[in-house]
Formats: structure tokens, sequence, C-alpha cells
């Protein structure tokens, strides 16, 4: 089997083949930097709505919970309004520090 010899390419065909192949990899560079300029606006949008709507359902969420143990209150015969005052002196005196647990006495 006999082995082709190559032929020289031309100087003038070799620089334009390293320019356009230099001009592609700037070209895409700079195309790169736009994109990922736009995308992170967008990505930022994106995390703003998302963490609204987070905010937003965990309301939600804390709204039914607490309409949900008044009917419960309710249906069990005991005062809602009373026992949410209870529950506020209980938790003041667990924030002031007066209420000590059985855990703490160790």
């Amino acid at each position: 089997m006999s082995t082709a010899v190559p032929k020289n390419v031309s100087p003038f065909i070799r620089a334009c083949r390293w320019g356009l192949l230099l001009t592609g990899v700037v070209y895409g560079r700079s195309h790169y930097k736009t994109v990922k300029a736009k995308e992170e606006k967008v990505h930022e949008k994106e995390i703003d709505k998302a963490t609204h709507h987070y905010i937003q359902k965990l309301g939600e969420k804390k709204i039914m919970g607490e309409q949900s143990m008044i009917e419960l209150a309710r249906a069990a015969g005991v005062d809602p309004n009373r026992a949410q005052v209870k529950q506020q002196i209980i938790d003041k005196q667990h924030n002031d520090g007066t209420l000590v647990s059985a855990s703490s006495k160790h």
C-alpha cells in the first residue's frame, strides 16, 4: 500500500484558518458573557418569585393551622380566646426565663 505525500498548504490559507479559529474563540467568549449576564438576571427573578410564593404559602398554612386549632377548641368545648390568652402568658414567661422546665433543674 502506498502512502500519499501530503501537499504543502499555502501560508495564506494557514493564516486564514488560524485567524478564523481565533475569531471564533473570541466571539464565543463574548457571546457567553452576554448570555450569562441575561440568564443571571432571569435566575434572580425566578428566585425572588419562588421566595415570594413560598412565603405566601407559609402564611396561608399558618392561618389554616390557627383556624383549625380554633375549630378544634370549639369542638372540645374550650373557649378559643381564653386559651390563646393563656398560651400568650405561657410564651411570655418562657421567653422571660421565669418559667423553669424540668430539664433545666439538673
